[in-house]
């Protein structure tokens, strides 16, 4: 909610209406990969599977979805340094978050937040394209 969907998303057709975009980033970037910090990850009743299958991403990019954040830990951003921590990650990326108050200042180094009420908008999808390009440059020898 707020990111692919605005908050209140306005119909069961209407959720995750913007899950094509990161389709096709997965296709673009064959660098990129995805793992989930929603709140829907909070719901017992939906299974880590069941988030995936939300997003309706093809099978063939399954292996570029890592998984979800911890649901144990108080607040996103510590979730996302407990799943980064356990793996242990250290390459670049990005977080797309609507709920900016939820990440200290050195998590908001890494967010995109866009509208709660509207989600992601094409200056944000711009801005995230800029972010991985900036990246691919880096890694260029």
């Amino acid at each position: 909610d707020g990111v692919l969907h605005p908050m209140i998303a306005g119909g069961p057709d209407k959720l995750f209406a913007q899950s094509q975009r990161i389709r096709a980033l997965l296709v673009k970037y064959p660098c990129l990969y995805l793992v989930i910090h929603s709140s829907w990850r909070m719901c017992s009743t939906y299974s880590e599977e069941d988030l995936w299958d939300f997003l309706e991403i093809e099978d063939a990019l399954r292996p570029r979805y890592l998984g979800i954040t911890p649901r144990s830990e108080p607040s996103r951003w510590e979730s996302i340094q407990a799943w980064m921590k356990a793996r242990p990650y250290t390459g670049a990326y990005v977080i797309l978050d609507d709920m900016r108050s939820s990440f200290d200042y050195m998590g908001q180094d890494h967010l995109i937040s866009p509208r709660y009420d509207v989600g992601m908008q094409e200056e944000d999808w711009q801005e995230l394209e800029r972010r991985i390009d900036a990246h691919l440059q880096l890694q260029v020898p």
